[in-house]
């Protein structure tokens, strides 16, 4: 098996980072409180995805679900390693899910 390897969402730099496995994780980060005036630490973790195989990612002002597969093809230009791309197995990695880059038309709208 490849090495994981980890690169920032575009957009979302500091907040999350993808891996060429298809995962998807928070980094850790520093909150600051306004109502208290105090701060605490955040750590990272690896995200969990649904049963659908999306992950939700929160800023502020922005809140996105986003496929995983889909997430790590746009970051790292091709499918992950783990997804097998047999034709028998072509559902797991269907067009729609592809971001508008890569996508023959793009008719879903995703953009990161």
């Amino acid at each position: 098996m490849t090495e994981e390897r980890w690169l920032p969402i575009p957009d979302w730099e500091g907040l999350y980072s993808v891996s060429n496995h298809g995962r998807v994780r928070s980094e850790p980060q520093f909150v600051w409180r306004t109502t208290t005036a105090r701060g605490y630490g955040v750590s990272g973790r690896v995200l969990r995805p649904n049963a659908k195989g999306c992950v939700n990612l929160s800023q502020p002002g922005a809140r996105r679900s986003v496929l995983c597969h889909s997430l790590a093809a746009y970051v790292f230009g091709c499918a992950p390693a783990n997804i097998d791309q047999s034709p028998a197995n072509s559902s797991k990695l269907d067009t729609d899910d592809l971001p508008p880059q890569q996508t023959p038309a793009n008719s879903n709208g995703w953009s990161p």
